[in-house]
């Protein structure tokens, strides 16, 4: 077997092997590389219909590769194999120059100006910088309000590539604010990419959302008619593939077929035309053109009912084979499809760097997928060192009890017995009623905003998980005519700004945010946090403190006011895993 190894993935292909000892040699890769999903016995495909065998799925049987992030133990697997097995295995090297150097040496102090301000980057924040040219891939474990945005615009800024840049952005308004930060501290116009807006420059900001809506399969909804057509289709689907790029291309087909049992009626014909021409051609190149060209006349046909698609798909595409550096920011989101597919297509980024505040090893599944095309941590800067250094004000943690209503379980049973009682619908009904339309509870939250209002030191931030629930707390600020601003993520850039900047200036004091305020908020005036939204989400839980943190004029303290709610066990068992959190950041709990 050969692996060769390209810039981001290594591909396999097989020359001696038959086609069951590429099977079970492909399956040693498979095991060797993907984790057991912990929730495996959730999934009916694998629980009942034994469709998936749990395990994850970065192992590309289709397409015969592997994200290089998982070289090492691909390569452990089946060194682990050939001490039981005759398997020849030969490595060849494809990848481009491996390292982007920096075009000259990276100072230990310098400054930089932002806006009116001027900034001298920190030592854990050019210790970062380094690590990325020196690694060229991982990932830059960074709490919020580290300055990650700083880190990646000094990476930009020293790079020495002839290639484009990319900035993977979770939204707009991070996306918005990172194409600023990168103008003044590299001197060039950036370019963004949001939906139909594109604005391609060497450094580019783009929207996770808009590159993987570009991305996705260009020939989905779109039902070919005509017996040619439907033949192109079924021959390019289910045979081209299995012969791309293969040794010995006219014997593989011939030695395929012999042992092929058809399912449908209409491959026999085809079958026959495909072995009678690999029976008559002259050459292994002759076969290769001829099955591509069933691949090429289908999709000439896609094309043609579906343009727009397709060359927003090839757009895309062809732009980020010119990509050589990418940066992801908030990267703990990368485990999502939509990612994937973005990682799937960066041929040629030598350099892959993600940052993230909220990277959690402990979640094995997501983190296997993020390390698989970025990579593992290559620095990390904590919350309590910025803290200690007075870059980040101290979070003081007040956690509050509630324990009404008392009778929790008699206003959920008689919804949970109507239907099928799972612990997902428990939890659901119990946070419907504990949480959501808990008027006592609501209350609470409106008069501790209150408390915070009239201190007039500092804006206070509410946050919730669903507008439903930010509307229950907002009808109780009003009668206790609170002024505030329901930030929701329905509201359009323009009203998020106008938020933002009142939030800033101190002419808002109360700010009831749902998720959108999860991440890009740059708010220093924020002094109080009331979690309202319960949850145990640890990176959901960071990136809410980590909006307060922001140190302000007069503002070296903040205060978090945990709701622990101790009306069921599913709320407080949230509570005490969000308490675990506050120790192991060692944030004061009061």
């Amino acid at each position: 077997m050969i692996l060769k190894v390209h810039t981001n993935i290594t591909r396999v292909e097989f020359d001696k092997e038959d086609e069951l000892e590429a099977k079970s040699l492909e399956s040693v890769i498979h095991k060797g590389i993907d984790v057991l999903d912990p929730n495996r016995y959730n999934s009916s495909a694998f629980r009942i219909h034994h469709t998936w065998d749990g395990y994850t799925k970065m192992y590309n049987f289709k397409e015969h590769y592997f994200p290089n992030g998982l070289y090492d133990l691909a390569i452990n697997a089946l060194k682990s194999y050939q001490r039981n097995h005759e398997v020849s295995l030969r490595i060849e090297d494809h990848r481009q120059v491996p390292i982007i150097e920096p075009y000259e040496a990276i100072p230990d102090v310098q400054k930089v100006t932002l806006g009116d301000k001027t900034i001298t980057p920190r030592e854990d924040q050019v210790k970062a910088v380094r690590a990325a040219f020196d690694q060229q891939r991982g990932l830059i474990d960074s709490a919020t309000n580290s300055g990650k945005t700083l880190i990646a615009s000094l990476i930009l800024k020293y790079a020495n590539s002839d290639g484009k840049f990319l900035f993977i952005a979770p939204s707009a308004n991070v996306m918005n604010q990172a194409k600023k930060t990168f103008e003044a501290i590299t001197g060039e116009e950036v370019g963004t990419w949001q939906g139909d807006h594109i604005d391609i420059k060497r450094i580019t900001c783009v929207m996770a959302k808009t590159l993987a809506n570009r991305l996705k399969d260009p020939s989905a909804g779109i039902k070919l008619t005509g017996k040619q057509n439907i033949e192109n289709k079924q021959i390019a689907t289910n045979y081209t593939p299995l012969f791309k790029n293969v040794p010995n291309t006219r014997q593989a087909v011939l030695n395929y077929f012999s042992h092929y049992i058809p399912k449908h009626k209409y491959e026999h014909d085809q079958i026959k035309m495909i072995c009678r021409f690999a029976k008559e051609c002259n050459s292994d190149l002759s076969m290769q053109a001829y099955l591509n060209q069933f691949d090429k006349d289908y999709h000439k046909a896609l094309y043609k009912h579906g343009k727009k698609k397709y060359d927003q798909y090839y757009f895309a595409r062809d732009y980020l084979k010119t990509v050589t550096i990418t940066i992801v920011d908030e990267c703990h989101k990368a485990a999502s499809e939509g990612y994937q597919s973005i990682f799937r297509h960066l041929d040629n980024s030598q350099m892959m760097i993600g940052l993230s505040g909220s990277i959690r090893p402990e979640q094995v599944t997501r983190y296997h997928m993020i390390k698989a095309y970025l990579g593992v941590p290559i620095t990390k800067i904590r919350n309590y060192l910025m803290i200690e250094e007075g870059v980040s004000a101290t979070p003081h943690i007040k956690e509050l009890s509630i324990s009404e209503p008392k009778d929790l379980d008699k206003l959920v049973q008689p919804e949970l017995s109507q239907g099928k009682a799972t612990p997902l619908r428990q939890y659901q009904l119990e946070y419907k009623y504990g949480v959501i339309e808990n008027d006592y509870r609501n209350r609470k939250i409106a008069e501790l905003a209150k408390m915070c209002y009239n201190l007039d030191k500092g804006a206070c931030l509410i946050v919730v998980n669903s507008i439903e629930h930010g509307e229950h707390i907002g009808d109780m600020l009003e009668e206790l005519e609170v002024p505030y601003t329901f930030l929701k993520g329905s509201d359009d850039t323009e009203t998020r700004q106008k938020t933002l900047d009142a939030t800033k200036d101190g002419t808002l004091r109360v700010l009831l945010a749902t998720k959108i305020i999860d991440e890009g908020l740059d708010t220093p005036n924020l002094q109080f946090l009331i979690y309202a939204s319960a949850g145990s989400s640890p990176i959901q839980l960071l990136q809410r403190i980590g909006r307060i943190l922001r140190l302000g004029k007069n503002k070296k303290d903040v205060f978090v006011y945990d709701i622990v709610d101790k009306t069921s066990k599913f709320l407080y068992n949230q509570a005490k895993s969000r308490h675990k959190i506050y120790v192991e950041e060692k944030f004061d709990i009061i």
